[in-house]
């Protein structure tokens, strides 16, 4: 699991000069201020790296929508808290301290408990410090080939703290998504983790843009590619950067970026627990965690950046109608991790 999550290790910002900028307080705010900013030189990387961290520069109006974005990292609520375990199953798991999620779905009707445990996670969201026990999580491992448990082909399911879990789902999960879809031009190629979006439209658009290119007998190609493991491979420091471009504050930022880089891990297996390790202190270890309430939402914005960092190469796919009224242009139709590229026959592209 240690070298599972150790995959991004070789990219700009696993590695080197720009890890260490971010890992030490005292250079942290100013090198994510000059990265949103526009102005961070990332020294000897190829150009498209370049162009992909320029993107990460904040595009929101501050002045505008500062007090809309200030209510992404605000408070949160005794309703919020009861609407979010009202809705979660009591068979999920959940927390590694044995907190389950049904022990919150039992004191929803009892105000003074809901607030008590509210005002818990606010000090949190309050100071940018996360609690101890938010800085643990237990790993369950699945097949993803039923009956064939080979060690190289299990998924990490990683489970938090049920009140931790709500935070990270409310804060990010719907606060800072719905503030991006409103104000800050989400690309429209994603459908996976988007509201008012299905996997079935990506599936649609591949099949119809088959259906032209055969009628008008034009050349084209599509290329499917996965993201293999892409909750794991998501570098801390960096998924923070993404979401305060996106309009997160500086405390709530502290506070992901504390409990995912002093993370704790351990293993639930057949026989047992494993040893508690700890690779995420050393800085070897990255990752947001499949079965954190935030992951979708951190990989949404991650994919969105180079998303908005390809359609700066110009678009690979270009359909219109026989008039030329109409005209579609894209590059790729992604869900999640799983992305349909496509090219057509203009210019001898190559895909």
């Amino acid at each position: 699991n240690s070298r599972h999550l150790q995959q991004a290790g070789p990219t700009p910002f696993g590695h080197g000069q720009v890890k260490e900028l971010l890992e030490n307080e005292d250079t942290r705010e100013e090198t994510i201020q000059t990265i949103l900013s526009g102005n961070f030189d990332i020294g000897d990387q190829k150009e498209v790296v370049k162009a992909w961290v320029k993107n990460l520069q904040r595009t929101y109006d501050q002045d505008k929508l500062g007090s809309e974005a200030a209510k992404i990292g605000a408070q949160l609520t005794s309703e919020e808290f009861r609407h979010y375990f009202k809705l979660k199953p009591e068979r999920t798991g959940s927390s590694p301290s044995q907190r389950h999620i049904g022990h919150y779905k039992s004191i929803i009707h009892v105000e003074s408990l809901v607030d008590l445990h509210t005002e818990m996670l606010n000090i949190g969201l309050l100071t940018g410090k996360a609690l101890p026990r938010w800085k643990r999580t237990l790993s369950l491992m699945l097949e993803k080939d039923a009956g064939r448990p080979k060690i190289n082909r299990l998924r990490i399911i990683q489970l938090f703290e049920a009140d931790y879990n709500f935070l990270l789902a409310t804060v990010f999960g719907a606060r800072l998504t719905n503030f991006a879809r409103k104000h800050c031009d989400v690309h429209e190629s994603q459908y996976g983790s988007t509201y008012g979006k299905q996997c079935q439209s990506a599936v649609l658009n591949k099949i119809l843009t088959y259906d032209i290119m055969r009628l008008t007998k034009e050349g084209g190609a599509t290329g499917e590619l996965d993201a293999m493991a892409c909750y794991d491979r998501m570098i801390p420091s960096l998924v923070v950067i993404a979401c305060r471009k996106f309009g997160l504050g500086k405390k709530a930022g502290d506070l992901l970026y504390e409990s995912l880089t002093d993370m704790s891990h351990q293993v639930c297996t057949a026989v047992g627990k494993s040893r508690i390790y700890n690779p995420s202190a050393s800085g070897l270890a990255f990752g947001t965690g499949q079965g954190s309430g935030g992951s979708p939402a951190f990989w949404k914005i991650i994919d969105d950046i180079l998303l908005w960092t390809m359609d700066k190469y110009g678009y690979g796919m270009e359909l219109s109608n026989p008039s030329q009224t109409i005209i579609s242009r894209r590059n790729e139709d992604v869900f999640v991790d799983d992305a349909a590229l496509c090219v057509d026959g203009r210019d001898n592209k190559a895909l």
